[in-house]
């Protein structure tokens, strides 16, 4: 990570703690292409990623932690992750679908395969004379801009 890279400092903090607790650590900043090949190759020991779903539906969202997908690169291998899953994903009740991600978000942590450090908040300015345009959490979401309108 270059200090381009937006999570170059987190990555420092972590590894400043580290060291604190007597952790020897080795920073390897790398360029954004070379990273991204790194964490495909699997060729780290930890690393900084980050999760921008394109929707809050917790099939999209979990593949990027399920086990064997592409996106997952932590190499993990864990059968009832891939069995909650399916679950989740053919449920007809919410609050099955809900239990069951649940379930999958404390066993992911919880087996430690993941450490989330932190959540970013979306802040938008918008000029006072935009009207129909909704912020989310998300950078990926809403950018259709069809109901988007100027008031005079």
């Amino acid at each position: 990570m270059k200090s381009s890279w937006p999570w170059e400092t987190l990555g420092l903090f972590v590894a400043d703690q580290w060291r604190r607790i007597g952790v020897t650590v080795q920073s390897q900043p790398q360029e954004t292409a070379q990273y991204f090949a790194k964490l495909g190759s699997g060729d780290f020991e930890a690393a900084i990623d980050v999760s921008d779903s394109i929707s809050n539906d917790p099939t999209e969202v979990l593949v990027k932690f399920l086990p064997g997908s592409k996106t997952n690169f932590s190499g993990v291998k864990d059968d009832t992750l891939l069995s909650l899953y399916d679950k989740q994903e053919i449920a007809k009740n919410e609050d099955e679908r809900r239990a069951l991600v649940t379930e999958y978000q404390k066993r992911y942590i919880g087996e430690v395969y993941y450490i989330p450090m932190f959540r970013s908040r979306r802040i938008a300015a918008v000029a006072a004379n935009i009207q129909g345009w909704r912020p989310l959490p998300s950078t990926v979401l809403n950018q259709d801009l069809g109901e988007v309108w100027l008031r005079p």
